[in-house]
């Protein structure tokens, strides 16, 4: 199994901190290059900047970045010569990411954090992880009701969510929000938005 396309990538561009904006056509033909002048075959080339791919697509569905910037429209993987494009990942390719050690990555621990957290409760959007308040948790479930389509959720607490909410139990911002991204209890919709937007900026490296 080729070693996770998300670390790959942030040895390759060698800093501790990777933003979606790093992943830029610019950037893509130059880990391209780099990986064949190690030996990279084009379908080894191709599994890796298709996981990348995926992510980035995934981040952008659960409305973790914003997609003005997509770099796979002009970065084409099929010049590849691998096999045909997958559509999601497979479960090692999820399963590496979601093990990797990001207490290398301080700086993006909150961003993994939500991403991790999209994950298991089945693609939580982030205008609803921003909203979500401790009175949504109860007991082994979490209770809400999702923006978009008002429709009523239970989520089942697993053991990656509840590590998750351990963190900002012990790491509270004193507000009701179980996330630190609303800072106030009494923000009016207009600055509920203005933080969103501000919050995927800083995901997204702009």
């Amino acid at each position: 199994m080729h070693r996770n396309s998300f670390t790959s990538f942030i040895n390759f561009i060698k800093k501790k901190r990777l933003s979606f904006e790093e992943l830029n056509v610019s950037q893509l033909s130059k880990y391209e290059a780099d990986l064949k002048s190690r030996g990279s075959t084009d379908g080894g080339i191709s599994v890796k900047m298709r996981a990348l791919r995926t992510l980035y697509n995934t981040a952008i569905q659960r409305d973790l970045i914003a997609g003005e910037n997509y770099p796979f429209h002009k970065y084409k993987i099929s010049k590849l010569k691998g096999k045909g494009a997958k559509k999601a990942l497979s479960i090692e390719e999820i399963k590496t990411i979601i093990d990797m050690n990001i207490n290398q990555y301080p700086e993006v621990l909150d961003s993994y954090n939500y991403f991790i957290f999209s994950f298991y409760t089945r693609g939580m959007n982030f205008a609803d992880i921003m909203k979500l308040t401790w009175d949504n948790v109860k007991n082994d479930h979490i209770h809400y009701v999702r923006s978009k389509t008002k429709g009523n959720f239970q989520i089942k607490i697993l053991p990656p969510i509840e590590k998750i909410l351990d963190h900002y139990r012990k790491n509270t911002t004193g507000t009701k929000y179980v996330f630190p991204i609303l800072l106030s209890d009494n923000l009016t919709p207009s600055q509920v938005e203005n933080r969103k937007n501000k919050i995927l900026k800083k995901f997204n490296g702009i």
